[in-house]
């Protein structure tokens, strides 16, 4: 799922997400569009690490995230 915009102080940005970046994956979950994220998020255990795949610039960049 392209990322097109990503406002300040919001939970991507918190997790390091920018503009033009490609989110692949949430732990085993493929994201395919908005629904899809929202589902992962939700379903996401607050304070625990779930690692993420995204490629910024043609190059896969690991990451991980944490619901707060």
């Amino acid at each position: 799922m392209l990322i097109t915009h990503v406002e300040e102080g919001s939970f991507a940005e918190q997790q390091g997400i920018l503009e033009g970046d490609v989110l692949h994956s949430i732990g085993e979950t493929l994201i395919t569009d908005i629904y899809t994220l929202k589902t992962v998020i939700k379903s996401m255990e607050e304070g625990k690490e779930c690692p993420a795949q995204i490629h910024r610039r043609n190059v896969e960049d690991p990451l991980k995230i944490t619901l707060k």
